[in-house]
């Protein structure tokens, strides 16, 4: 009994006793095994994600408690990047270390991946002109589910807080009034919402989020195989291609090359915290303002990846292949994805250190406030390109108001494409006409 006793409770290094007793190899194997069938039908955003995962790896699979699970979901809410996808990636990560988390991540992201690779070359050479008449419903539906996320994200972030309606409020009112100059204008916003709302509460005019005061095991490290050391040497790395980027600056001549596509993508990648909805106003910014693609072209992308399994950060692979073919979407999906992963890998075995700093969490709460005001204004950034009929305007509103937007967003999106169709297409055949 004395030795049960002093066993701990959390496997150690590699050796993840926790998974009774099975070998690395077929840890490693079974990661792929449980994280593809999930890359393939995930469906309905993060939310929908988290759900699957939780179902499958916590559940089901067992390869960590509920508490766990929580715990990295905090870490996941509290750093740049995609919350869903980093936490699927610690799911191969506490079941086989760092190459298990690496496996998962590959493997949460590959479909949808190459399904908007494969699409971004269709655009390229489809979608000079502009929309073709069977895509003109995809534009408005994927504004709608815009719509939607700005609802539901609002609604979580500020609640009934005045102070965090403000922020987001004033949020998108900055960032709608100051569209296509500096892009370190969405860091500043979400930075003066974090000191308001954090100012706020310690005057008294906003209320504390609630605090999680469970303790994350000592073992931690041991169990992911990441040293706190090597932790600090991880984020320190991704601060320094951020530093070194900057220094580069490569879109000062106005020059577009694989080198600034990579700077683009990875200076968003590092400023996104809210999820992936956030990062529209930005791609909008830094990608169609500065004539990388154009917004119908862009339009076109995010109603498909809105319409596919996987992260919302895929859309880079869509936008890399458009615009520099196969090596534009590598260079483009490591740039947005790479800060949150790395931030998230390095940050994991110290949260035990950081956690505990209320007056970090209050500052995180309200940017994740202002952050919600910058979906508000991508709505509006997407109007003028999406809605240029009553039958377009009609095809969003019931977008926003469809209740199986989570199950089915791929039907849905279809669905309102073939609708604006069948409305449009008597005008636009008269239009040609009278050319």
């Amino acid at each position: 009994m004395a030795r049960l006793e002093t066993k701990p409770l959390l496997p150690l290094g590699n050796d993840h006793s926790l998974h009774c007793g099975e070998s690395y190899a077929r840890r490693l194997l079974s990661i792929p095994r449980e994280v593809i069938p999930l890359s393939l039908f995930a469906f309905g955003g993060p939310p929908a994600h988290l759900a699957l995962a939780h179902d499958r790896f916590v559940y089901k699979q067992k390869w960590l408690t509920d508490e766990r699970f929580l715990e990295v979901l905090s870490i996941a809410s509290a750093i740049p990047g995609p919350s869903s996808t980093m936490t699927i990636a610690a799911m191969g990560l506490f079941r086989a270390g760092l190459l298990g988390g690496l496996l998962a991540l590959f493997f949460w992201v590959l479909p949808g991946w190459v399904a908007l690779t494969i699409a971004g070359f269709g655009a390229k050479s489809y979608l000079q002109d502009g929309f073709p008449m069977w895509l003109t419903g995809l534009a408005p539906a994927a504004v709608s589910i815009v719509v939607i996320a700005a609802i539901r994200l609002w609604k979580k972030a500020c609640e009934d807080d005045t102070a965090k309606n403000f922020v987001a409020s004033v949020s998108a009112c900055v960032i709608l009034a100051t569209q296509g100059m500096s892009s370190l204008i969405f860091p500043g916003v979400m930075a003066a919402g974090g000191l308001t709302i954090l100012l706020s509460t310690k005057c008294g005019y906003s209320q504390p989020p609630l605090f999680n005061d469970r303790a994350i095991s000592s073992h931690l490290e041991r169990q992911i195989g990441i040293h706190p050391f090597a932790g600090v040497l991880i984020v320190l790395s991704w601060l320094v291609i951020l530093v070194l980027l900057e220094m580069y600056h490569p879109q000062d001549g106005g020059e577009h090359s694989l080198v600034s596509m990579f700077y683009t993508f990875y200076w968003i990648g590092s400023i996104i915290f809210g999820g992936g909805q956030v990062m529209l106003p930005m791609l909008l910014n830094d990608i169609v303002m500065a004539g990388w693609v154009s917004k119908e072209q862009f339009l076109i992308g995010l109603a498909l990846v809105q319409s596919l399994p996987g992260p919302l950060f895929n859309i880079s692979a869509y936008l890399g292949a458009l615009i520099y073919g196969i090596p534009g979407a590598i260079v483009a999906s490591t740039g947005l994805f790479g800060p949150g992963i790395v931030l998230f890998f390095g940050l994991l075995p110290l949260w035990e250190r950081v956690r505990s700093n209320k007056s970090l969490k209050i500052f995180l709460s309200g940017v994740n406030a202002s952050s919600t005001g910058l979906i508000v204004t991508s709505f509006f950034l997407l109007w003028d390109k999406a809605v240029h009929s009553n039958a377009n305007a009609a095809s969003l509103n019931v977008g926003s108001l469809d209740p199986s937007y989570d199950a089915y967003a791929s039907a849905r999106n279809l669905k309102f494409g073939n609708r604006s169709y069948v409305q449009l297409e008597p005008e636009s055949v008269q239009s040609s006409g009278e050319k």
